[in-house]
């Protein structure tokens, strides 16, 4: 199925049922002896074959995850079809992605070899460090790209006394900062 595409079936329920539904898709064979760790979101990422034998990464979000992780895979996909392309840092091709009420699963070619920041130079430092500082120049488009903030949800949703037991030993000027949070969050 091409990058573009996108099914609807909402009768898929488990994450396996999904990953069964994108080898199909996507004509892919999971290396079932190699799953990576999960995603911060809780996604499973999985090594694959292309049916050309190119290695590639299945990256799978089940519904079951909630809301939340499901909004964030299908940001995910929305950055690799509008945005990867213009983005000052190396990101991997997507092959493939497949949205269904069931979950999100996203082909995305290797991005090249790991190595461990362990091994790392100081080039290979500097790079990074301009890759990021480009990256964080880019423009936000914040009505294009809404998401939730869970910063701008506690200010706004201030319960007395719960901030200050948290924080109040350790940041000396919370009452300020409490006292201004209006203001602190119009500039968020």
């Amino acid at each position: 199925m091409p990058a573009g595409a996108s099914l609807c079936n909402d009768s898929l329920v488990t994450l396996a049922e999904l990953m069964a539904l994108a080898v199909r898709e996507f004509g892919i064979t999971i290396d079932h002896s190699a799953r990576l760790a999960d995603a911060g979101s809780g996604a499973g990422v999985y090594p694959v074959r292309t049916h050309g034998g190119q290695v590639a990464y299945l990256k799978v979000t089940p519904a079951g995850l909630g809301a939340g992780a499901l909004d964030g895979a299908r940001r995910e996909v929305r950055f690799y079809r509008q945005l990867a392309a213009r983005v000052p840092v190396r990101t991997p091709p997507l092959l493939g992605a497949l949205e269904t009420g069931a979950g999100v699963a996203l082909l995305l070619a290797a991005a090249g070899e790991h190595v461990k920041a362990e091994a790392w130079n100081g080039p290979a430092w500097a790079a990074l460090g301009r890759d990021l500082a480009g990256l964080h120049t880019l423009p936000v488009a914040e009505r294009d790209w809404p998401r939730p903030d869970p910063l701008l949800d506690a200010m706004s949703e201030l319960v007395p006394g719960v901030i200050t037991r948290f924080w109040g030993d350790v940041l000396p000027g919370l009452s300020d900062l409490l006292a201004s949070r209006d203001a602190l969050r119009s500039k968020l």
